[in-house]
């Protein structure tokens, strides 16, 4: 059995090609289809439903309550293709296969997916179905997870065909793909597993080379090996550039946290110093404003004994009645009256006095500690929003330089792919010229023979030459 799930961003586009026969507006190629988790069961109706609900997925996420904006995710539509054995042709009825088709959902942890159920019967390739999957989920609008896909299906495919050669009492169900139970074992081990799937364009070169080699496929096994150094050497600098973006990133974030750290905590520190420096000239105001009010109560008893002494106590107590009643005849009269004429209204007078002057004194400590938390507070923002600007000019210049690094990769990637398919193509051509020249040497006399093996050495070395000057310029980019 092989497995493979495709990532692609248009329902339209993969529902025309697996609901139609190739290149072509038939269907005849389809053998049944069944719709899962949708309104309907006609599948050309289905795929407009899942396109729907992808669009859809925003304000989906917004009546489940779910975080607004989408992770991102490579497309919503998910192509998934299950093949079997061609051996097995005669053993898979229509259920077996949508049993197949329902495991496969619920290792990817797709079974409450919009989804169309394809099966194509096209007796000159391997029975297979394709299960068109929408990523989104129509109830909270949240996409499926694409991590671990190749592995999760690899480890069903394993688990199915186990059950299979059980059910079925086939050890040979067991053989249909030895590569997979090769891979396990590699991954088991912790090495890194050794069969891989190859591009189609490879494959395709490949097989036009390997139908024109006659059998003889040393040529392509060396080519192939020089195409695997290659690709391995690409890759390992692909990834040792995509390992260092990811340190860089976590350099970046960590040294932009622990700087607004250090920025909170240096300036709780100074709030606290400061407001313990507050603190203290504060106590050493009250502390002196403590001994002349001891002086002055002393005074103010010690005048309350004779005549001239009350008198001098009551005028004191006018003039500070009115600097403390700021203009209101009323209320001053009446104290004034009041400290003239009883004891017991001086002493209370004497003591308000007191009182609001002790006030006077906390408010203005509670005024400078407001103050002392403000300007804290700004500077606390200043310097965070510098922190801030910093750490986004420096994203931004790192997120350049990663897309610089990104672009000659891919960059790097196309050309190694077109130098593959060149490579390839050029050894076909090499098969076919060397068929065609055997076939004409043999009709050709003896002095033909020997001007045609000349010129065809003459062109071999023209070709050499040419082949040297565009690897000089594939090395010059």
């Amino acid at each position: 059995m092989i497995v493979k799930l495709i990532t692609g961003h248009s329902f339209k586009g993969a529902a025309a090609y697996l609901l139609h026969d190739k290149r072509a507006a038939t269907s005849e190629r389809v053998a049944w289809t069944q719709t899962r988790n949708l309104e309907t069961d006609n599948p050309h109706t289905a795929w407009k439903l899942m396109a729907a609900t992808a669009m859809d997925a925003e304000r989906l996420k917004a009546e489940a309550g779910k975080r607004a904006g989408r992770a991102k995710t490579n497309g919503d539509v998910r192509h998934l293709v299950i093949s079997w054995h061609r051996e097995e042709r005669d053993q898979l009825d229509r259920e077996q296969m949508l049993a197949a088709a329902e495991g496969a959902l619920k290792h990817l942890k797709a079974s409450n997916r919009q989804a169309i159920v394809i099966a194509h019967d096209e007796p000159d390739v391997q029975p297979h179905i394709h299960v068109l999957i929408n990523s989104v989920d129509q109830d909270t609008g949240v996409s499926l997870s694409s991590s671990m896909s190749h592995r999760k299906l690899s480890s069903w495919a394993r688990q199915y065909r186990r059950e299979r050669a059980k059910v079925l009492r086939d050890q040979k169900q067991l053989d249909y793909c030895p590569a997979r139970e090769e891979n396990t074992r590699d991954l088991v081990r912790g090495d890194k597993p050794k069969h891989r799937d190859k591009p189609r364009a490879i494959i395709e070169a490949e097989k036009v080379a390997r139908n024109a080699s006659n059998d003889n496929t040393a040529p392509i096994d060396r080519l192939n090996d020089k195409i695997a150094a290659r690709s391995a050497e690409l890759g390992a600098r692909t990834r040792t550039t995509r390992t260092r973006h990811a340190k860089e990133w976590d350099a970046l974030q960590s040294g932009h946290d622990s700087a607004c750290a250090d920025t909170r905590k240096d300036a709780a520190t100074r709030f606290k110093r400061d407001r313990r420096a507050i603190g203290e000239t504060y106590r050493a105001k009250s502390r002196e404003l403590s001994r002349i009010e001891a002086r002055e109560t002393a005074q103010f008893l010690t005048n309350e004994k004779t005549i001239m002494g009350r008198m001098r106590n009551a005028i004191r107590l006018i003039d500070t009645n009115r600097s403390s009643m700021d203009g209101k005849p009323l209320n001053l009269l009446s104290e004034t009256f009041s400290g003239l004429t009883s004891a017991e209204a001086r002493l209370k007078q004497f003591e308000r006095s007191q009182d609001r002057r002790r006030a006077k004194l906390d408010a203005s400590r509670k005024r400078d500690l407001r103050a002392l938390a403000r300007d804290n507070a700004a500077e606390r923002r200043n310097r965070l929003d510098d922190l801030a600007m910093s750490y986004t000019a420096t994203r931004s210049t790192l997120m350049l330089s990663h897309a610089a690094d990104n672009a000659k990769l891919r960059s790097e990637w196309k050309h190694h792919k077109a130098l593959t398919n060149r490579a390839y193509g050029m050894l076909a051509s090499a098969y076919d010229r060397s068929r065609q020249a055997r076939r004409d040497f043999e009709n050709l006399s003896g002095m033909d023979r020997i001007k045609a093996h000349a010129e065809h050495i003459r062109q071999r070395e023209a070709r050499e030459q040419g082949n040297t000057r565009d690897r000089d310029r594939d090395q010059e980019r």
